[in-house]
């Protein structure tokens, strides 16, 4: 593990430096992309900034509530203390999503809510896994112990399995747009691209969470985690059965 990277007398934690690198990649690609389809550019990077923002908050909110609430509540000025580590991927995600939504409606697009969802999922499919790497260079979200040829200090290296996972799921969602037979079964269907992202995403966690050691919560037997990504699962569900009737 490798948590930081030091450059002379420069010392800069690993995990922080991939976040900062992902946030100028993806708001490069939305420029990109948003003016390949013809987009309001400022729109799309207004949008971005929001994701972004809220998805950091809520991620270290879903934390300080969830998973640490003792530390916290003891100590409440090392909820702003984030370079201490402290995240939750999901938390974010939901939270980036409810506040993307709320700031489409109020910009009078929110005939576009499923269509932004598919212009955005291979991001965050791509930023989740990249992000893993940066786990994994700090060595949080560890996996159980197992003696397996490829174990990393006697530990499955949850991190890598994540990364591989959503960098495959990122490679597809950006080559299913471009099948001659998906084009002409899902023309004019907001929302597929999301969905493939949902299903795939909450699988790939689900098995991901089998393998963690560190604290998971859980509840009813089962980590949040998991019950997020079944959640995940079955609102993907649904959206593919209500495309369907249209």
């Amino acid at each position: 593990m490798y948590p930081f990277l030091v450059i002379g007398e420069i010392k800069i934690q690993t995990y922080f430096l991939i976040i900062a690198a992902l946030a100028v990649i993806s708001f490069y690609w939305v420029y990109l992309k948003s003016k390949k389809q013809h987009l309001n550019q400022v729109f799309m990077l207004d949008l971005t900034l929001v994701l972004s923002v809220s998805g950091f908050v809520f991620a270290r909110l879903f934390h300080v509530i969830y998973e640490s609430p003792e530390l916290y509540w003891n100590q409440p000025v090392q909820i702003f203390y984030f370079w201490n580590g402290g995240f939750v991927f999901l938390g974010g995600f939901l939270g980036a999503l409810l506040s993307g939504i709320f700031f489409v409606f109020i910009k009078n697009k929110k005939n576009m809510i499923l269509y932004l969802c598919d212009f955005y999922s291979p991001l965050i499919a791509f930023d989740y896994a990249v992000g893993r790497i940066g786990c994994f260079m700090a060595g949080c979200c560890y996996g159980k112990f197992c003696n397996l040829p490829w174990a990393i200090e006697e530990k499955h290296p949850t991190q890598l399995y994540a990364f591989v996972w959503d960098i495959i799921l990122f490679a597809i969602l950006q080559l299913l747009p471009k099948l001659n037979g998906w084009q002409k079964k899902n023309c004019g269907k907001d929302g597929r691209i999301f969905s493939v992202f949902l299903i795939f995403h909450g699988v790939g966690r689900i098995i991901n969470e089998s393998f963690r050691a560190d604290f998971r919560g859980p509840i009813f037997l089962l980590p949040l985690s998991t019950w997020l990504s079944l959640t995940m699962i079955l609102a993907s569900i649904i959206l593919i059965i209500k495309n369907k009737e249209t």
